[in-house]
């Protein structure tokens, strides 16, 4: 380097490519999958109605885990179309 001489004296026959086994990695990769599963699975909106007959009265409940205003707006919409079909 700028007219210094370099010698190499010896070489060391090396990688860096280091081969390992380590036993616990299928359990990181399973609660990673498992992680990955619930976070898709939280995204799914789910809606649940009751229907109970009573004293010749139809009773009618609901809930939803998300979007609950257009649930909300969809279920008398509902209701309605099951009247006019008994019609």
């Amino acid at each position: 380097m700028d007219g210094l001489p370099i010698r190499i004296t010896h070489v060391l026959p090396a990688s860096g490519l280091l081969i390992k086994r380590d036993p616990g990695v299928p359990l990181v990769y399973t609660g990673f999958a498992v992680a990955l599963l619930g976070g898709g699975l939280s995204v799914l909106a789910s809606r649940k109605l009751w229907a109970v007959a009573a004293q010749g009265k139809l009773h009618v409940a609901g809930v939803s885990n998300r979007d609950v205003v257009g649930f909300g707006e969809a279920l008398p919409r509902l209701l309605d179309s099951l009247t006019e079909e008994a019609h």
